[in-house]
């Protein structure tokens, strides 16, 4: 939370907390006067969310949209999310509703036919970003990913799909560097 405020004019020379100062970029103090006493009345949570991951190999079922299991963290800072009831989900932790990075990313095994889709779902039910992408070549296999900003509410839960048709079943490669889910609040 940032319980600080500081001009770069008064920030020469001195160490200060990251995540509880806010720095201003102007000369003039007095004219972010506005904007700080915002802040000092409606503190933001500087690096609120999570990132989890999974250990082992998930395998899709062609032609079946199935919502990814994840059983490690990266980190979570605020309960974001259970490693054993609902691990599909993330969900917002009360109080900390608002503005959210998200971000998506599955690494499917190799099978040179059909397409590879993702999409995040807001409590089952409404689709806030997908991503499809044509298998093709002979070889390696395929990451699809993306990122959104978008609105949530206190006990909203995002979930993260997969979706692929290629005539057999396909692994999801494990490893956070491969296949992740992640949120970060930005306000």
């Amino acid at each position: 939370m940032i319980t600080e405020f500081r001009t770069l004019e008064n920030m020469a020379g001195k160490e200060y907390d990251e995540a509880k100062t806010k720095v201003f970029f102007a000369e003039d103090y007095n004219a972010h006067s506005e904007a700080i006493n915002n802040l000092e009345e409606n503190p933001v949570s500087v690096g609120c969310g999570c990132k989890v991951y999974s250990s082992d190999y998930q395998y899709i079922t062609t032609g079946v949209d199935t919502p990814l299991s994840f059983d490690l963290e990266e980190y979570d800072d605020d309960n974001f999310h259970d490693l054993v009831t609902n691990n599909d989900r993330i969900t917002i932790p009360e109080g900390k509703g608002g503005r959210y990075l998200v971000h998506a990313q599955a690494y499917f095994t190799f099978h040179a036919s059909g397409y590879r889709r993702i999409y995040v779902k807001k409590n089952n039910s409404d689709k806030l970003c997908s991503k499809q992408i044509m298998a093709g070549g002979t070889s390696g296999s395929l990451t699809v990913d993306f990122s959104f900003i978008t609105n949530l509410e206190d006990d909203d839960f995002l979930s993260f799909f997969v979706y692929q048709n290629s005539g057999v079943s396909l692994g999801i490669t494990p490893n956070k560097i491969y296949t992740s889910f992640s949120v970060q609040k930005l306000s």
